[in-house]
């Protein structure tokens, strides 16, 4: 989609199309790693989605440790999700828009992409440390800030 290229040209982010041209692949260095993304229009169902991948392959036997870390993770998130594939041990994270075509604004896809790559920045020290077998409680204790605000009140 021509608007998805439009931002990322805004931002000098450069991209290279995926598939059909409904998809763009890019690259992001945060403070705590670089990693390669995508955001995809899929016009059917009118969505934008973003997903960044995690640059490191959680091996298989710490994925149920890495397991326990996602779900603690996505308890904390108001937006996106962590998507874990345990069978290839690939993290990724997605952010997603329900939006119509004609609504869609750049503003729109910058909140979008930077709720993704700015979340999974924050989170991937925790990844790192239960990849590498630290649990997942402590992997998460150990990432300053990501404890949120109590919701309940």
């Amino acid at each position: 989609m021509d608007r998805i290229r439009e931002y990322f040209a805004s931002q000098d982010w450069p991209v290279q199309s995926v598939g059909t041209g409904s998809g763009v692949n890019w690259a992001y260095r945060g403070e705590n790693g670089e990693w390669y993304g995508q955001t995809w229009w899929f016009d059917d169902v009118e969505q934008l989605l973003v997903y960044s991948v995690c640059p490191l392959p959680i091996p298989e036997p710490t994925r149920s440790g890495v397991a326990d870390l996602v779900l603690r993770v996505n308890s904390e998130l108001v937006v996106g999700c962590v998507e874990f594939d345990v069978d290839s041990g690939q993290v990724r994270f997605r952010t997603g828009l329900g939006v119509g075509r004609d609504d869609l604004t750049e503003a729109m896809i910058d909140r979008a992409v930077r709720a993704n790559v700015l979340t999974l920045d924050r989170y991937l020290p925790a990844l790192v440390r239960a990849a590498a077998g630290v649990p997942a409680a402590d992997a998460l204790a150990q990432t300053s800030g990501t404890r949120p605000a109590d919701r309940s009140r």
